[in-house]
């Protein structure tokens, strides 16, 4: 995944995996949870966060978004 710098103080707080950090101060984690704690998680960040891998997860993840913003179509 890939965390906004703005969300840098979570991602060190939160995750214990190895945080690699870019020239831009966007931050890279890789994790492993269950699938569905994962989507959660993930949303919690809002803008914040961006899955990079798998794609059958990052796809997934927007099929997601895109039914969410569907119900708030006026």
């Amino acid at each position: 995944m890939k965390f906004s710098p703005a969300a840098a103080f979570r991602v060190y707080d939160e995750l214990t995996d190895t945080v690699e950090k870019d020239a831009q101060g966007s931050l890279y984690v890789t994790v492993d949870m269950p699938e569905k704690t994962l989507y959660s998680y993930i949303l919690s960040y809002g803008d914040a966060v961006e899955i990079l891998e798998p794609d059958e997860l990052r796809r997934s993840m927007k099929e997601k978004l895109t039914r969410m913003a569907e119900k708030y179509k006026t």
